[in-house]
């Protein structure tokens, strides 16, 4: 469950079907400590480069979520982390 403060949290979310051209075709993110994804799916997202669920230059905190059928050209299908 996310909580008041300012770290970006991601709850309770479903990413079907997106695409990015460059990376994250579901949730990019960049600049940023730390991000919480908690009860999430990505499913069917497709990255021409890297992370096609997830990409990000983070510490990622992930809890209860799945990923499924995710794709990237280059790097981490599900999800990649630089």
């Amino acid at each position: 469950m996310c909580s008041v403060r300012p770290t970006p949290c991601v709850h309770d979310l479903q990413f079907f079907g997106n695409s990015a051209l460059s990376s994250g075709g579901g949730l990019a993110v960049v600049d940023q400590a730390s991000v919480l994804v908690s009860q999430t799916s990505f499913v069917d997202n497709v990255a021409s480069l890297d992370g096609g669920g997830v990409s990000l230059s983070a510490q990622l905190n992930i809890t209860s979520s799945s990923f499924a059928r995710n794709k990237a050209t280059r790097s981490g299908g599900a999800f990649y982390m630089a």
